[in-house]
C-alpha cells in the first residue's frame, strides 16, 4: 500500500491550526503521484475533524430555533465525494464514513444510525460505532493519527520547564510548536520541544550535541531578516528552543496566487540578507524554502528561521537511513543531493532562486511524481521558463532567478548578498548586473542533457562540412570519388535523422513558449536533409527522410501558426511523395509520413469549411494507415493514428448531418483505442484520444437532446482530461479541452453550475500557458466567450464582464487589427456583441445601444471580406438579426 506523504499531511495540519488553512487540492501531490490517493485520502480525515471541531466550539451556522445544520453548512463525507470520484472506492468510503462519525462525537449533532444507513446503505454500519445518549462513542473505528488525537492525552495550559504551555500551533518532522507564556520575561513565546524518545541513547548523545551547538550558533546572529531564538535548552528530558511567534510563512502568502514582482523580489532580498548574515558566521542552512521564511506583517518583512536545524535532521538521519538524500527534494541544488556534505553558500543560493521562482509562479521549479523522479530531475533537466507560465514576470527578475537556479554552482550569484544586490538594484529600477543565458549557453545546457544527441549532432556539423569541402573542390573531384563520399556522409544523414527525432519528441521542447524554438530547428533540419539531396540525388533514402521532415513541419504549423501555411507544407509533401519511385513510395516509413500529411491536410480544410474535401483526405489518410497496420499488427502507434483517421471521418459526418453513421463510426474508433489501452493503460498519446472520442461521443449525444448516456460519457471525459491536465501540467492543449468539458457539463446542471464556476477559475490560468501559440490563444478565445454567452444566460452579468473584460486585454487585443483570417473575423464580432449585451446587463441602456449599433456596423462592414462567406450561418444570421431586434427596442 503507498504511503502518504508526511510532509503534506504536517504542512496542511500546521496551517489549519494557525487558521490559514487553504484548498486541500492546494496541498496534494501530482494525480500520478503513488501517494496522491491515501494522501487525499488522510487529508480529508483531518479536513473532517477539525471543520466538526470548529463547529462544536463556535455553533457556527445553528439554527438556534431548530438546533440543526442546513445542507451546505454540514462538513460532510458527500461533499468530498463529488469534488474526488476515486474515492468511491468501497473501502476508502467505509474509512472515511468512520472518521465522519468519530469526528462528530462531541459535536452538538452526535451522527445517528439511522441518518447513516439512509446515507451511506452500500455500507456495513456497526451499532457499536455510534455514541450512546450519554457515552462516548467506540474507538475502534478510528484509522488515522492526525494531530488532535496525537496530543488527546495533552492538556492546557501545562508546564514545561519555566514555561507554560498554552496552546499546539503545529507539529514536524523534529517535535512539536506551542505557543507559550514565559514568566520570567513576561512574554508570549513560539517554543519548540524536539522529542527522540524512540532513537537509542548514543544516537539521541549525538543528536543533542549538535542540536545544542548549531542552535547556540543561530542564537547569536543578530540580524533583521533572521528568526531571533531567545532561549535554549533542556527540560523534562526534552530539548527546546524558543522563538518570536510570527503570523505566516511565504507559503501561506503564496498558496492562492503567484505574488507580484516588486513583493517577490523585496522578501528574497530581504531573506538573502538574513542568509549570507548565517554564512558570515560559517552557517548554511540547507533547508531554505517559502515554509522556512516566516512573514513579520507589523513590519512587512521576512526572517529566515530554523537554521541549523537541517543539520541536525541531517544527523538523524544519516545514523538511521545511510544514504538517503537530505533537504526538501524541490528547493534542493543538484550537488546537494550528490552529497549533502560537499556543498557551499552556494547551495543555499539556488534554494533562494527556486523560492523566488515559487513566489512568482506560484510552484516549485521542479516538482515530479515522486521524490525519485524530482531528484532526477533537479539533476538532469532545467526549469520552464518564469514567463512561460506567468508572462507577467519581468525579464530582469527573471534572469537573477534562473541565475540562481544554474545546475553548476560556478555560474550562480557567488553569495547571498551578491543575489541581494542584484535584486535590490531590480527594486531602484537600475540595470542588473546578470546577463541572460545566451545561445551557446544554452546550448552547452542541452549538450550536456543529451551526450548522445549532441554527440551525433557535432558529427552532423563534422559531415556536413566536409561535404562543403568536397562541394569547393568538386571542380578536379571525379564523380566517382563524390559517390565514395557521400556512401561515407550516410552517417552523417543518420546524425539529422537523430537530431530530428530529438526536436520533434522531446518533452522539455513541448513546453509551453518553446514552439517556435521548436519550429526553427525543425526548418534548419528541413534545410539539411534538402542540402543532402541535392549532393546525392541517387540516394534513394534520403528523399523519404525529405517527406517525412516536410510532413513534420506541417504538423507543427497546425498546431501553432495559421493552417494555411500547414496545408501548403501537407500538399507539397504529398505532390512529392507521388513522384517517389514505387519501391520508395511503398515503404512504412513513406506511408506512414504521407498518411500524416493527409490526416493533417483534411482538419485543415475542415477548419475552412471544406468539409467534402476534408472527407476525401481523411478517406486516404484511412488507406494508408490500414496498409501500415495490416505490415506491422502488433504495434501500437500505427493502430492509434488508424483510430484517429477513423474519429476524425467520423467527425465529418457529424458535421454533415449523418448522425447515426457518425455515431458508428465513432464507436469503432473508441473501440480500437480501448483494446490499445488495455495493454497500454498508461500511455499519454492513448488516454488523451480516448478521452477525446468519449467527449465527441457526448456531444453526438447532446445535438440529440440531453439524455443519461451523453451525461455518463461527458462525467468521465471531464474526469480524465482533469486528470491528465493535473498529470501533464503544462500541456495547454489538455487545460483547454479540460475547460471545454466543464463548460458542456454546466450545460447539464441547474443554476448555479459548479462545472461553469470551475471552468470560470481554470480560464486565467490558461491564458498563461502559451501565449505565443496562435492557434491555442484562438481556441481558448473561443471557450472563453462560450463561457462568458453561459453567463450572460445565468444573467451572471458582473462575472461576465470581469471575464470580457480579461480576454479581451489578454487575448483579442494581442492579435492586432491586420489578422483577417475567418476566426479572428468571428472572436471580434462576438466580443462585441457580448460587450453590448453585458453593458445593457449592467442596467446602461443607453450605452448598450450605442455599442450594440456600434457592433452591428462592423458586422455589416465585415461582409465585404470574403473569407466572411465561412461565418455566414444560418445561425450567425439569426444571432445577429435577434441583436438588431434587440438595438430598435432600446430605441
Amino acid at each position: 500500500m503507498n504511503a502518504v506523504d508526511e510532509e503534506i499531511r504536517r504542512n496542511f495540519e500546521s496551517d489549519w491550526l494557525r487558521g490559514q488553512c487553504g484548498d486541500i487540492v492546494d496541498y496534494l501531490p501530482t494525480p500520478d503521484a503513488p501517494s496522491y490517493l491515501p494522501t487525499l485520502e488522510e487529508l480529508i480525515c483531518i479536513d473532517l475533524e477539525f471543520r466538526w471541531q470548529r463547529l462544536s466550539t463556535h455553533s457556527v451556522g445553528i439554527d438556534s430555533a431548530t438546533e440543526t445544520l442546513t445542507l451546505d453548512q454540514q462538513p460532510l463525507v458527500e461533499k468530498y465525494l463529488d469534488r474526488f470520484p476515486q474515492l468511491h472506492e468501497p473501502s476508502i468510503l467505509q474509512r472515511l464514513v468512520d472518521q465522519e462519525i468519530y469526528a462528530r462525537k462531541d459535536s452538538p449533532f452526535p451522527p445517528q444510525q439511522a441518518e447513516y444507513q439512509q446515507r451511506f446503505p452500500q455500507l456495513q454500519l456497526l451499532p457499536s460505532s455510534f455514541p450512546n445518549a450519554n457515552g462516548p462513542p467506540a474507538d475502534e473505528t478510528r484509522q488515522y493519527s492526525t494531530l488532535r488525537p496525537s496530543s488527546a492525552g495533552e492538556t492546557f495550559p501545562s508546564a514545561f520547564g519555566p514555561y507554560e504551555l498554552v496552546e499546539l500551533l503545529g507539529r514536524g518532522g523534529m517535535g512539536k510548536v506551542y505557543r507559550a507564556h514565559q514568566a520570567k520575561a513576561d512574554r508570549m513565546v513560539a517554543i519548540k520541544i524536539a522529542g527522540f524518545s524512540g532513537a537509542p541513547p548514543e544516537i539521541r548523545d549525538e543528536i543533542a550535541i549538535r542540536f545544542e551547538s548549531e542552535v547556540r550558533a543561530a542564537a547569536n546572529l543578530s540580524h533583521d531578516n533572521v528568526m531571533p531564538i531567545y532561549d535554549v535548552g533542556e527540560a523534562d528530558g526534552s530539548l527546546y528552543y524558543t522563538m518570536p511567534i510570527v503570523a505566516g510563512d511565504l507559503a501561506s502568502e503564496v498558496r492562492k496566487n503567484p505574488l507580484s514582482n516588486k513583493v517577490a523580489a523585496r522578501y528574497i532580498a530581504q531573506a538573502s540578507r538574513g542568509v549570507a548574515a548565517a554564512h558570515a558566521q560559517g552557517l548554511l542552512h540547507r533547508d531554505l524554502k517559502p515554509h522556512n521564511l516566516m512573514l513579520d506583517p507589523q513590519n512587512d518583512r521576512v526572517l529566515v528561521a530554523d537554521f541549523g536545524l537541517a543539520r541536525l535532521m541531517s544527523a538523524e538521519q544519516q545514523l538511521t537511513l545511510t544514504g538517503e538524500v537530505l533537504g526538501t527534494p524541490t528547493y534542493m541544488a543538484p550537488e546537494q543531493i550528490r552529497s549533502s556534505h560537499a556543498i557551499d553558500v552556494r547551495a543555499d543560493v539556488y534554494a533562494l532562486g527556486a523560492t523566488l521562482y515559487h513566489l512568482l509562479v506560484g510552484k516549485p521549479p521542479i516538482q515530479a511524481a515522486t521524490p525519485a523522479e524530482t531528484l532526477r530531475q533537479v539533476l538532469e533537466e532545467e526549469a520552464v521558463s518564469p514567463r512561460d507560465l506567468n508572462p507577467q514576470v519581468d525579464r530582469d527578475l527573471e534572469t537573477i532567478c534562473l541565475r540562481c537556479l544554474q545546475k553548476d554552482p560556478r555560474s550562480r550569484f557567488p553569495s547571498a548578498d551578491e543575489l541581494a544586490d542584484d535584486l535590490e538594484r531590480y527594486l531602484r529600477g537600475e540595470p542588473i548586473k546578470s546577463r541572460p543565458i545566451g545561445m551557446w549557453g544554452r546550448l552547452d545546457r542541452w549538450r550536456r542533457r543529451n551526450p548522445k544527441v549532441a554527440a551525433l549532432s557535432a558529427g552532423l556539423a563534422a559531415s556536413l562540412l566536409l561535404v562543403a569541402i568536397i562541394a569547393g573542390l568538386g571542380w578536379y573531384s571525379t564523380q566517382l570519388q563524390l559517390s565514395r563520399v557521400m556512401q561515407n556522409n550516410r552517417q552523417g544523414q543518420l546524425a539529422v535523422n537523430e537530431l530530428f527525432t530529438f526536436i520533434r519528441d522531446e518533452p522539455l521542447l513541448e513546453q509551453p513558449g518553446q514552439e517556435a524554438v521548436r519550429a526553427e530547428l525543425l526548418k534548419r533540419g528541413l534545410e539539411h536533409y534538402q542540402m543532402l539531396i541535392a549532393l546525392a540525388h541517387e540516394n534513394e533514402v534520403l528523399p523519404a527522410d525529405l517527406q517525412e521532415a516536410r510532413t513534420q513541419l506541417g504538423l507543427l504549423h497546425l498546431e501553432t501558426h495559421e493552417p494555411a501555411e500547414a496545408a501548403a507544407l501537407f500538399r507539397k509533401a504529398i505532390a512529392e511523395g507521388e513522384k517517389l519511385p514505387k519501391e520508395v513510395a511503398e515503404t512504412r516509413q513513406v506511408r506512414t509520413s504521407l498518411s500524416d500529411s493527409w490526416n493533417g491536410l483534411g482538419q485543415t480544410l475542415h477548419r475552412e469549411g471544406k468539409d467534402a474535401e476534408a472527407m476525401a483526405a481523411f478517406e486516404k489518410a484511412i488507406a494508408l494507415r490500414e496498409a501500415v497496420v495490416k505490415e506491422a499488427p502488433q504495434e501500437m502507434e500505427p493502430r492509434r493514428k488508424l483510430a484517429n483517421a477513423r474519429m476524425n471521418r467520423a467527425l465529418i459526418l457529424a458535421a454533415q448531418g449523418k448522425k447515426e453513421e457518425s455515431q458508428t463510426a465513432q464507436v469503432v474508433a473508441q473501440r480500437a483505442r480501448h483494446q490499445l489501452l488495455r495493454d497500454n493503460d498508461n500511455d499519454p498519446k492513448l488516454l488523451r484520444d480516448f478521452a477525446q472520442g468519449q467527449f465527441n461521443l457526448a456531444r453526438l449525444e447532446l445535438s440529440q437532446g440531453a439524455s443519461p448516456k451523453a451525461f455518463e460519457l461527458l462525467q468521465d471525459a471531464t474526469h480524465r482530461f482533469q486528470d491528465l491536465s493535473h498529470r501533464y501540467s503544462t500541456d495547454a492543449r489538455l487545460w483547454q479541452r479540460y475547460v471545454e468539458c466543464l463548460l458542456t457539463m454546466s450545460l447539464l446542471e441547474d443554476h448555479p453550475s459548479p462545472s461553469l464556476q470551475k471552468a470560470a477559475d481554470l480560464l486565467p490560468s490558461a491564458m498563461m500557458l502559451a501565449p505565443d501559440n496562435r492557434t491555442y490563444r484562438i481556441r481558448l478565445i473561443e471557450i472563453s466567450q462560450q463561457a462568458i454567452g453561459m453567463l450572460l444566460e445565468n444573467r451572471n452579468y458582473l462575472a461576465a464582464d470581469t471575464n470580457w473584460r480579461k480576454v479581451h486585454e489578454d487575448l483579442i487585443r494581442p492579435l492586432g487589427d491586420e489578422d483577417q483570417s475567418v476566426e479572428a473575423m468571428r472572436i471580434r464580432l462576438v466580443s462585441l456583441r457580448q460587450h453590448g449585451l453585458i453593458t445593457l446587463g449592467l442596467g446602461d441602456k443607453g450605452l448598450a445601444k450605442r455599442q450594440l449599433r456600434a457592433a452591428i456596423q462592423v458586422n455589416n462592414n465585415t461582409k465585404e471580406n470574403p473569407a466572411y462567406a465561412a461565418i455566414w450561418t444560418q445561425q450567425w444570421r439569426d444571432e445577429w438579426d435577434a441583436i438588431e431586434q434587440l438595438a430598435d427596442s432600446l430605441d
